[in-house]
């Protein structure tokens, strides 16, 4: 076990509420194995094709289901920012981690089938997506193959679930979606969609430079992995750079709420 000092108090409260999530994530061996037994054959040869010796998704996914327990519990819901996916807050006293670990028993095989349900349809679209990347041989939409190929691995780092907040990656599928209906459509739309990318980097440049003013440069780093330490608003206006492009190239997926540049430049103002 680390411990670490930081004078941000944000900063020190997102990590403490990762710290609380990755010690009771060790005491659910056997609620994942049960999990795991109970997946179909595709969900296991989906999930099991993604192993790399730094991460695993079948193990990492009890972070991402308990980090959803621990950010939602009852017994904790005393912060301002408890209703945003990346807020939440930890236990301060015995009693509370010991309700904590009892919400966390009662609870977690649901989430976990909810957390490999979504990872299954995750890893099937970012396999079609990359045979789609990897088959197109066109000049004429190389900017845009080129800027999903980047977008899909800022997504999809290795071990992003551990990093990102529980409901973000709930959310994958949706932005995933978006993206093979964006490559499905790049032959007749091209210039469309070289209108629509145009937009969305004007709107990550102005979160990334506005970020690193309030929060420093080395925030710019949390926001390239989009890491649960950011404050909860802050998590919520990079993703809704993924909702904005949920809305431009795949309107029928439906996005999480209302979004649109000018509500994301808005909240922006407000940090």
């Amino acid at each position: 076990m680390t411990l670490r000092y930081s004078a941000d108090e944000t900063w020190a409260h997102q990590a403490t509420i990762l710290g609380v999530t990755r010690l009771l994530s060790f005491g659910q061996k056997e609620a994942a194995r049960y999990c795991q037994d109970a997946l179909n054959n595709t969900a296991k040869l989906v999930l099991g094709a993604r192993r790399t010796k730094d991460s695993d998704p079948l193990e990492d996914a009890v972070f991402t289901a308990v980090g959803r327990i621990v950010r939602t519990a009852q017994c904790l819901n005393r912060t301002d920012d408890h209703g945003l996916p990346g807020g939440g807050d930890h236990p301060r006293t015995e009693e509370e981690y010991k309700a904590l670990q009892r919400e966390v028993a009662s609870r977690i095989t649901g989430e976990l089938d909810r957390v490999y349900q979504a990872l299954t349809r995750t890893y099937t679209l970012a396999a079609d997506i990359e045979r789609t990347i990897k088959n197109t041989r066109s000049l004429t939409v190389l900017a845009s193959i080129t800027d999903e190929q980047a977008h899909l691995a800022a997504l999809l780092q290795p071990g992003f679930l551990t990093t990102v907040a529980p409901d973000y990656v709930l959310r994958m599928p949706a932005y995933l979606e978006a993206a093979a209906n964006r490559l499905d459509k790049l032959g007749t739309q091209a210039s469309r969609d070289r209108q629509f990318m145009d937009r969305i980097q004007q709107v990550r440049t102005q979160i990334d430079d506005k970020l690193g003013r309030v929060l420093g440069s080395a925030a710019r780093d949390d926001a390239a992995r989009y890491s649960a330490v950011l404050p909860a608003e802050w998590q919520k206006v990079l993703w809704d750079v993924e909702e904005l492009r949920v809305s431009l190239w795949a309107p029928h997926v439906g996005t999480a709420h209302t979004v649109s540049e000018q509500r994301i430049t808005k909240a922006l103002a407000k940090l």
